[in-house]
């Protein structure tokens, strides 16, 4: 399974080599999971708590500001296998390429290429014949999603799709 990038240590955090981290995830996920990758060594995660939009976490090994310097800028990544997600939940990622159904138009209008993070919601960016649609993740139109299907399904208001200009 590939691994997820959890977030990037943008600074340092007091002098006991705690890091501040960009936190790409949700809130309580650093909580959940035991380890994290940065760069090439894995660190145990000792605590974590949110500060200020923020990720606080001590990691095994890192006691000094020198040393938690030494990792700011790198990307913080997660094994699947040290995930404990909560039961019907999915990351955006595991939903790019799975086709996207509007029940307004009662066909596949394409395929999802990303999920954005916006300033309402988060975004759909779906890749159809007539070019890009977006559709914000919110009840308004997501309608939900099928892993083994590999279906999306949302609800269009007329005007959101290219060949309704």
């Amino acid at each position: 399974m590939k691994p997820v990038e959890c977030g990037k240590i943008v600074n340092t955090h007091g002098i006991a080599g705690e890091v501040k981290i960009e936190n790409y995830c949700d809130d309580g996920f650093f909580k959940r999971i035991a380890a994290v990758t940065v760069g090439t060594e894995k660190y145990r995660i000792l605590s974590s708590r949110t500060h200020k939009g923020f990720v606080l976490a001590k990691l095994e090994g890192v006691n000094t500001v020198e040393a938690a310097m030494s990792l700011k800028g790198k990307t913080v990544i997660a094994d699947r296998k040290d995930i404990d997600m909560p039961r019907g939940h999915v990351f955006y990622s595991d939903l790019y390429g799975f086709e996207v159904y509007d029940r307004r138009t009662e066909k596949i209008i394409g395929t999802l290429r990303e999920v954005r993070e916006s300033t309402a919601s988060m975004l759909y960016i779906i890749d159809s014949e007539k070019g890009e649609i977006l559709v914000p993740d919110v009840p308004a139109f997501s309608r939900g999603y099928d892993v083994k299907k590999k279906i999306i399904e949302i609800e269009t208001i007329e005007g959101m799709l290219p060949d309704e200009d």
